[in-house]
């Protein structure tokens, strides 16, 4: 069988190698191994995850503007575009992200030195 959509997911979060290693090999690693290899960005003992979980939450949503929600379309699609069409995809969303409402959010804060307040 395959091993469902991890033969497209692995390769794109670990590179290659690593997937067909795991893939092929039917491999399991630990939590270490995982975060190692980039696989997982956080280990915590099960008493701590919901704080845990909440204080990673919380910086997400400090910067949830819209610089940050056309970055992640960028990245998204980072394997799959070409670097002209990246090119202008990355002025198209950057003109956008420039004249939005976050944008001027983010002068006022760090002008006024606070937080912003994004829409």
């Amino acid at each position: 069988m395959i091993p469902g959509l991890g033969t497209w997911r692995l390769p794109r979060y670990i590179g290659w190698g690593r997937a067909k290693k795991m893939v092929l090999g039917g491999q399991n690693i630990q939590g270490e191994e995982a975060m190692r290899i980039g696989l997982v960005d956080h280990i915590v003992p099960q008493d701590d995850f919901f704080s845990h979980l909440d204080a990673v939450a919380q910086t997400y949503l400090m910067a949830c503007s819209t610089g940050n929600r056309m970055s992640k379309q960028m990245v998204n699609h980072a394997f799959d575009m070409v670097y002209d069409e990246v090119l202008s995809t990355y002025f198209r969303l950057q003109e956008f992200s420039q004249s939005s409402l976050d944008a001027k959010e983010a002068k006022r804060a760090y002008l006024a030195k606070e937080m912003p307040q994004w829409q």
